[in-house]
């Protein structure tokens, strides 16, 4: 399919945004080894689409951030730790 011939897209806007940081998070920076943190970033456009990415940043000055996968203080059993993740992610698909 060449250029010519493709559907033309509008820029899609993002109509909102949030941050929130996952208290449980347990990584450290691969750069540096220093503990590291990690927040949930989500964001709605103005097409009704939603998207999330949990991201960690080094917990020192040297410069590391990046898409993670979540890591948590607590054992993967706890139902407790499972639900403040899960309750971020539905907050964030609300818009809340």
């Amino acid at each position: 399919m060449d250029s010519e011939s493709a559907p033309a897209r509008r820029p899609r806007r993002i109509v909102s945004s949030s941050v929130r940081e996952i208290l449980n998070y347990f990584g450290k920076c691969p750069v540096c080894g220093y503990p590291a943190r990690a927040s949930t970033i989500a964001v709605t456009f103005d097409d009704g689409d939603a998207r999330s990415l949990v991201v960690g940043t080094c917990g020192r000055p040297c410069g590391w951030n990046a898409p993670v996968e979540v890591t948590l203080m607590t054992p993967d059993g706890d139902e407790g730790a499972q639900a403040v993740v899960e309750a971020v992610g539905d907050e964030d698909r609300a818009g809340g």
